[in-house]
């Protein structure tokens, strides 16, 4: 699939307006203003909801099931006495 140099966005009236008023308060081009207010929303909501990727592909179902005593098998000696033989 080919990366896309650019975007197309339909804006309201509302959204223009807003869009004008950044570049005469900022004096920064179109392009500059998204460019910028993708890194801020990143920033505000990106940072706090990454989840590692088993994480994320197990979902809901976390927690969800019963826990038997095995926790974490690649440190439980118990568990690793007969590795290897």
């Amino acid at each position: 699939m080919a990366h896309k140099d650019s975007i197309h966005a339909r804006l309201t009236p509302e959204d223009l307006l807003l869009v004008s008023e950044l570049k005469q308060i900022t004096g920064d081009s179109e392009s500059v203003l998204i460019k910028k207010g993708l890194k801020s929303l990143y920033n505000a909501l990106g940072k706090t909801h990454k989840t590692s990727g088993a994480l994320k592909l197990a979902g809901h179902s976390v927690g969800k099931f019963s826990k038997p005593a095995l926790t974490d098998l690649s440190s439980n000696k118990k568990y690793l006495g007969d590795y290897g033989k």
